[in-house]
């Protein structure tokens, strides 16, 4: 837990995770390879697409999401699935984020899906097909709508 590993490094002076505040001036993630790593194919064609549409993607590690990304003052919550059940977990647990934090969310597939708790899951073949941020953001206003 998050509890025990604060307590390790501060029992040895050390740091073993970067903290970050997603509410700020994140980091250029190129600066941590931390928020770069992936092993996951669909992770990396995530960043891929994200990147290519003009965003920045922060990976994250030990989390209830996946990923950060941001544009600008634009911040969206992130969580990559290929499994259906893992996928609706997600979702749910983004959708509570969303609601605290009043910024957009979207659970990522490698199939179309419908629209869980109101948290639009998008499958890498449709966001391949965006160009731009704006792209990406019509996308998810669409799908997010579509159940309200």
């Amino acid at each position: 837990s998050l509890d025990v590993i604060a307590r390790i490094e501060e029992y040895f002076n050390e740091t073993f995770m970067e903290r970050i505040n997603p509410f700020e001036n994140l980091p250029e993630p190129e600066n941590y390879s931390m928020f770069l790593k992936t092993n996951d194919v669909l992770q990396s064609e995530f960043h891929n697409v994200f990147r290519r549409a003009g965003y920045t993607v922060y990976f994250t590690r030990r989390s209830s999401i996946d990923a950060l990304s941001t544009n600008r003052d634009e911040l969206i919550f992130v969580g990559i699935s290929k499994f259906k059940r893992e996928l609706i977990n997600k979702a749910t647990m983004i959708e509570n984020i969303t609601e605290i934090t009043s910024k957009d969310g979207i659970v990522v597939t490698v199939t179309k899906e419908d629209t869980y708790v109101r948290i639009p899951v998008i499958s890498l073949e449709e966001l391949e097909r965006a160009k731009n941020k704006d792209d990406v953001k019509s996308m998810i206003l669409e799908k997010k709508f579509r159940t309200s």
